[in-house]
């Protein structure tokens, strides 16, 4: 049965945007104060192991994970209890926080091109989370390995673009997009879990569920291409649009691999424009994403010396 904001919900994820939130502003802050080492995806991965531990010696960047794991504990509790397409969509409400926090502790500025593209990927998640439906009890496995397999992919062509390009620009861009990519499909990880074994607060539940294991290598990959990102941009740019895009990847996932509805029957018919508000919501994030691609300015022509 669909309802209408679920205040429940909403109370929930606005605890998960405060912790959210602070804790992308102090790995920021910490990721600005490490010190001898390179953090690229070259660089931080040559040596993942020293990279870890010099990023462990940053009290900014520890107190940053800290409360991050705090958020994703909220985030555990709602997803247990409702669809994975409502719950990631209210997750960007993190994104009220990190522009307060960029704007007037980071001083970061946005241009007008990139604050539209973030504007049209908030339309398009208010428009998905609309509607909230109890969690989902379907799951093809199938599906998920090919979903899984595509999206790896094109990840691994976006990175080596960005070995390629070596731009700043596009390392903002591209990474964090990799970065959401990979959030996102661990999201998908985290949801099946909850499918493929009775949820209970045990180290069984855990250490058993293949799907945790998927996470954790997810998660790990996106988080520190996510650090990347920030060694090189704007958290003003790299949270809300890492965030937007791993909503992204779950919605589609949703259909595809849980089988949830991406058209909304209202009282049992299709309603125009109603039913269509996730497909509208997807179509306007990719929108979003498609203008916030940094204008590249190229290289001028070397005018001959007059002797």
């Amino acid at each position: 049965m669909n309802n209408i904001f679920d205040l429940k919900l909403i109370l929930i994820m606005i605890c998960y945007a405060v912790l959210n939130g602070t804790s992308a502003y102090f790995l920021k802050r910490g990721i600005d104060d490490v010190k001898g080492i390179e953090m690229t995806i070259k660089g931080f991965f040559r040596n993942p192991f020293r990279g870890i531990n010099q990023l462990l010696k940053v009290p900014m960047f520890v107190l940053g994970g800290g409360v991050s794991v705090g958020g994703f504990l909220v985030y555990q509790y709602a997803l247990s209890t409702y669809d994975v397409s409502i719950v990631k969509p209210l997750t960007n409400l993190s994104i009220i926080i990190i522009f307060i926090l960029g704007y007037q502790l980071l001083k970061e500025r946005l241009k007008k091109r990139e604050l539209l593209g973030i504007a049209a990927m908030i339309s398009g998640l208010i428009l998905l989370s609309m509607y909230v439906t109890e969690k989902s009890t379907l799951m093809d496995l199938a599906n998920m390995i090919i979903f899984s397999i595509i999206l790896i992919i094109v990840c691994l062509i976006l990175i080596s673009i960005t070995l390629i390009k070596r731009n700043k620009k596009i390392d903002e861009y591209l990474l964090t997009m990799v970065s959401g990519l990979l959030f996102g499909l661990g999201i998908i990880y985290n949801n099946a879990m909850y499918l493929y074994k009775e949820f209970s607060l045990t180290l069984e539940f855990f250490f058993y569920n293949p799907f945790f294991y998927l996470l954790i290598i997810s998660y790990f990959f996106a988080f520190f291409i996510g650090m990347a990102a920030y060694s090189v941009g704007r958290m003003t740019i790299i949270a809300p649009m890492g965030n937007l895009l791993s909503m992204g990847v779950p919605v589609l996932g949703a259909g595809f691999i849980f089988y949830e509805d991406l058209v909304i029957l209202i009282d049992g018919a299709i309603v125009f424009p109603f039913s269509f508000f996730k497909i509208i919501g997807i179509i306007l994030i990719i929108i979003g994403t498609l203008i916030m691609y940094p204008k590249i300015e190229p290289l001028r022509k070397l005018e001959p010396v007059q002797s």
